[in-house]
């Protein structure tokens, strides 16, 4: 039905864009500069996930994994030298490198206050389950290639994922002029 046919229909479709007269509408960003902002925006996991993948290449470790608590979940890998022993699966840790160690924060600092000593031994402390004190001097190093690996693997995918939008026309690559927002092709 047309509104002109009844012109005491309102149309409240256009109503509900168009601001009255002499009020002035919400500014809104150019029509161009909408694909610049989205592709930005989408640089902020790029860059997030790179920094991430590079802190732990970079950072030294000495191979105690810890979730959430104190006490370690894993087997320390082979990969990472100790004198005098190593720390079992369920062991508690005491200390690291002169820190007192008795909630998870406190491992987090520890581990911030080794990853830039590559190459020096650190006085490693532990309650072992028998309620033993295990002492050792671990290395740190950095991590090995596998201990990051996976998330190189994910990081792939993720990336192909940014950088190209299905549906759209054009090369494929990144945001084009030709993409609306819901990915169809103009």
């Amino acid at each position: 039905m047309d509104n002109k046919s009844h012109p005491s229909t309102p149309d409240f479709r256009r109503a509900a864009l168009v601001p009255p007269p002499g009020v002035r509408g919400p500014s809104r960003v150019s029509g161009g500069a909408w694909p610049f902002l989205i592709c930005a925006l989408s640089l902020i996991p790029i860059v997030y996930s790179a920094w991430s993948l590079w802190v732990v290449a970079r950072d030294g470790d000495i191979g105690v994994n810890c979730v959430l608590g104190i006490e370690i979940k894993e087997e320390i890998p082979d990969e990472y030298a100790w004198e005098g022993g190593r720390p079992a699966a369920g062991d508690h840790l005491v200390r690291i490198g002169g820190r007192s160690i008795d909630h998870y924060p406190a491992f987090v600092e520890a581990k911030r206050m080794i990853r830039d000593r590559i190459g020096e031994p650190v006085e490693v402390e532990w309650s072992k389950a028998d309620g033993t004190t295990g002492r050792a001097k671990a290395t740190v190093r950095h991590r090995p290639f596998w201990a990051y690996f996976w998330s190189l693997l994910w990081l792939a995918p993720e990336m192909a994922i940014l950088a190209s939008r299905p549906g759209c026309s054009g090369s494929g690559r990144g945001m084009s002029r030709r993409c609306s927002f819901t990915g169809s092709a103009s």
